[in-house]
């Protein structure tokens, strides 16, 4: 009479087979979220700057009103007008203007960048928004 092999052994197997591809899945997951936060964040920054700008025609209150959007400290905010930055034009129309909130050198939030070959350590993000002008 044979006795069954013995499958002693097989969960650690698995076990080990398995955790690292869970545990990259879980850092992932993170890593995106916490990106994708970010990028949302900056959007809105731009979203309010480039409002404030086409509602008062002042950059340094805009500036400062994208700043105040719940952004990280030390980030840069970058102007750029279209058509006369928000005054009647010559046509007697109104025009764009353009608002873009950029941020580099972000660390990543999780290890995951350590094990994974070409995901960068360190990243940016921007926000752009564009708003028509009223008359």
């Amino acid at each position: 009479m044979t006795t069954p092999r013995s499958d002693r052994g097989a969960a650690a197997l698995e076990f080990a087979l398995l955790t690292p591809m869970f545990l990259a899945i879980v850092l992932g997951a993170v890593e995106f979220g916490t990106r994708y936060s970010e990028a949302s964040q900056y959007n809105n920054a731009a979203l309010v700057g480039a409002r404030s700008v086409a509602v008062r025609a002042d950059e340094p209150a805009a500036r400062a009103a994208a700043q105040a959007a719940n952004i990280r400290s030390g980030s840069s905010v970058s102007f750029s007008y279209t058509r006369g930055s928000c005054k009647i034009q010559d046509d007697g129309t109104y025009g764009d203007v353009t608002v873009t909130v950029f941020k580099t050198d972000i660390p990543s939030v999780t290890s995951l960048p350590n094990f994974v070959p070409g995901l960068a350590k360190t990243w940016g993000v921007s926000g752009k928004a564009v708003y028509r002008c009223g008359g």
